[in-house]
């Protein structure tokens, strides 16, 4: 989250005809505080300092919650009160969360998360599931080779793999109504799924879903444009029909904004494409 929100980020949203930005805590935030404790404490005290400026300008800026998953509990507890107390929109999780020591990993599948899920289907605000590097200690294909991790190839490997965990969970079974929002176009997962789907119909090993994982993601799945702005990557999902809603997403952040027409190609460039748009789109697959 920016700092000078209303000085900085508001002048760059009116330079590309942003209406409403979400400025939020991102990778890995919270969720690479080993002590629980210490994790409840900063989340509450976050929160309480994105609400207070989205409160000087409420037409402009909402926010998402950031959230202590190493203590579900708590999380429920927080999601609720940033919700109903603070009028944040949503909460955004940076993928896995560390518990106790630094390899020790707990992922948003967990069974200790049902209540948090029930909280947030009764709350029926959406989940930002944002990326965030995997471990070291569990990568060594990346091992020599450090432009593997982050933005240009673990982050979109490591948060797909996160959504198939929950599609796979049968949570979207359980509570039908949830939406997680993805940015990058789907963090590949558009162009995998239907293998992904015929593989697991051969071979389930186990899967304890429902429906198909393409059906969770076109029923309970937004995406978003965010670093992703090539045209045959948007035009995968889109294909069938043109969406009618873009969202700018909060990695906007960290980019140069400038107006320019999604789909560019330019791979130098570092611009964020915007829109006046207010929300993101379901796409069809």
């Amino acid at each position: 989250m920016l700092p000078d929100i209303h000085d900085t980020r508001l002048h760059l949203m009116d330079e590309c005809d942003i209406d409403p930005a979400v400025p939020s805590l991102l990778s890995p935030g919270i969720q690479s505080l080993h002590d629980a404790a210490q994790a409840v404490d900063w989340a509450q005290q976050l929160n309480d300092y994105a609400a207070k400026q989205v409160a000087h300008r409420p037409d402009r800026f909402a926010s998402f919650a950031a959230l202590p998953m190493q203590d579900p509990a708590a999380a429920t507890t927080e999601i609720r009160r940033a919700v109903t107390e603070l009028g944040l929109v949503g909460a955004l999780v940076n993928g896995f969360s560390q518990f106790g020591d630094e390899n020790t990993v707990v992922y948003l599948d967990d069974p200790r998360d049902a209540e948090f899920w029930s909280t947030v289907a009764e709350l029926d605000v959406p989940v930002y599931l944002h990326p965030r590097d995997p471990l070291e200690s569990t990568t060594p294909q990346y091992h020599g080779h450090p432009w593997l991790y982050s933005s240009a190839w673990a982050f979109s490997v490591e948060t797909g793999a996160h959504a198939l965990r929950l599609m796979g969970s049968g949570l979207f079974d359980r509570h039908p109504n949830l939406n997680i929002l993805l940015g990058h176009l789907g963090e590949l997962l558009p162009f995998n799924i239907w293998r992904t789907d015929h593989r697991i119909a051969v071979t389930p090993r186990g899967i304890d879903s429902q429906h198909s994982f393409g059906h969770y993601l076109r029923n309970n799945f937004y995406l978003t444009t965010s670093g992703n702005f090539r045209t045959p990557a948007l035009l995968k999902p889109s294909r069938k029909s043109a969406p009618t809603a873009c969202c700018s997403p909060p990695t906007t952040r960290s980019r140069t904004c400038a107006k320019r027409p999604i789909g560019s190609t330019d791979s130098k460039s570092t611009t964020t494409t915007t829109s006046r748009s207010h929300a993101p789109t379901h796409w069809p697959y």
